[in-house]
């Protein structure tokens, strides 16, 4: 069997092609950023449209840095994937067109929703500038809310508001900052109360067409509010990283928060099987879809599970890659399985 990845030489590449050799299988790479310049849809379809291979697509480059950028830079993407999908005859372990459906996190929640699966609320606020927006709350009588533009990974432009009726006041924590006329996804976390940054930074998302959620507050541990990142593939629960801050309720790992043990928060069998459920219920709602992240929530109190968004490449666990690398090597022995199943098929046929 031969691995294609298509993506770009970092820690994805480093680690993945690392599962290949201790497994003992061929490895071939091609930049994403070169595919998409110099066309090579042609090439790839007399490569490998009959070839017992498999393709891993991984994201572009340093897509999410500049926040203003972030449009174009998911509508080229969005490009790359709609060229692969124009390919006959290549499995793929998540397929173009499943990844283009959990891109956009708007079509993607309200997919999950129609199914009656547990996931954050959105808001039907129709906002489309700051003041509409806290006119909004104040007539709703909501005092906090999540903002984050519809395309982006990383906590790219995710704004959590705090507002108070009473007094008027308006606090937000974001990565997000505003320097030399850019909007920039910084590795730290601001917590801001200027109302004319803040009135910036929220219009700036808002027109960038944002999801606007209700916040729910999530489960803590001495003080320590966490949430989950696992990485769902083949039908089960691979690996569960919760995700810690003492700073707020954004919990990405990069922005310096805590990676918790597990132990720690008591993850019981029967609230595992209910997370499971709930991820098996939403990758059945896009086909071709082996592998994903999930970002679970788990309600203060309750415990009960809420998805906050999927992405279709959230597999780069540090804590896995730097010890057995057991995801990226899951990933080629199941694929190895279906390859070996296609293969059968068509000798039968």
């Amino acid at each position: 069997m031969n691995c294609v990845l298509l993506g770009k030489k970092n820690k994805r590449y480093d680690y993945f092609s690392k599962a290949c050799v201790d497994l003992d299988v061929d490895f071939e790479f091609f930049d994403i950023d070169e595919y998409f310049e110099k066309n090579l849809e042609k090439l790839f379809f007399e490569k490998f449209s009959h070839k017992p291979c498999f393709i891993k697509i991984d994201p572009i480059s340093n897509y999410s840095v500049y926040v203003d950028e972030l449009d174009n830079n998911i509508q080229r993407y969005n490009d790359i994937l709609t060229s692969l999908s124009n390919i006959e005859g290549i499995l793929f372990l998540n397929s173009p067109k499943s990844i283009k459906s959990t891109l956009n996190k708007i079509k993607c929640k309200k997919k999950l929703q129609n199914a009656h699966i547990s996931t954050t609320p959105m808001l039907d606020l129709r906002c489309s500038c700051f003041d509409e927006l806290i006119y909004s709350l104040r007539e709703k009588n909501i005092s906090q809310i999540f903002i984050q533009p519809n395309f982006g990974s990383g906590a790219c432009g995710v704004i959590s508001l705090k507002y108070n009726k009473k007094t008027d006041k308006i606090k937000i924590q974001t990565s997000m900052n505003y320097e030399n006329d850019r909007y920039i996804n910084t590795k730290k976390l601001f917590n801001i109360s200027d109302k004319d940054m803040i009135c910036k930074l929220v219009n700036f998302i808002l027109k960038k067409g944002a999801i606007i959620e209700r916040w729910i507050p999530k489960d803590d541990i001495n003080g320590i509010i966490y949430d989950l990142r696992l990485v769902y593939q083949f039908g089960k629960l691979d690996f569960i990283q919760a995700r810690g801050s003492k700073k707020g309720s954004i919990t990405n790992l990069h922005l310096n928060n805590m990676p918790l043990d597990n132990s720690s928060i008591n993850l019981g069998d029967e609230l595992k099987q209910d997370i499971d459920t709930l991820c098996q219920k939403a990758m059945e709602q896009f086909p071709n879809l082996n592998v994903a992240g999930f970002d679970i929530l788990l309600e203060k109190n309750t415990k009960k599970p809420y998805i906050i968004e999927i992405n279709s490449q959230g597999d780069l666990m540090y804590k896995d890659i730097f010890d057995k690398n057991s995801i990226y090597k899951n990933q080629i022995i199941n694929m190895n399985k279906l390859l070996e199943q296609q293969l059968n098929k068509k000798n039968f046929l």
